[in-house]
């Protein structure tokens, strides 16, 4: 859906055409950027806390669901609940 905010998504305060502040949006859990945490985002998680695949960084950083700066198996269970729970 393109009306969701995802990982990764930059959003502007601006006055005109000027940009006067900008941040980006982080969601715990959402590691491929679409704005929902799904059985994608838990099948990607498992593959970074086993080493097998690398994220950028905001991805990680909503990937750290624990927020420890570890990547592992809390963080990829604690997104298998979170899509359980839907």
């Amino acid at each position: 859906d393109k009306d969701l905010i995802g990982t990764g998504s930059v959003v502007k305060l601006k006055d005109g055409e000027t940009v006067l502040d900008e941040a980006m949006f982080i969601l715990t859990g959402d590691v491929t950027g679409d704005g929902v945490v799904d059985v994608l985002d838990a099948t990607m998680a498992q593959r970074v806390s086993s080493d097998k695949a690398v994220l950028e960084e905001p991805f990680m950083i909503a990937l750290d669901s624990n927020a420890d700066g570890e990547i592992d198996t809390i963080d990829y269970q604690t997104i298998i609940n979170q899509v359980l729970s839907r």
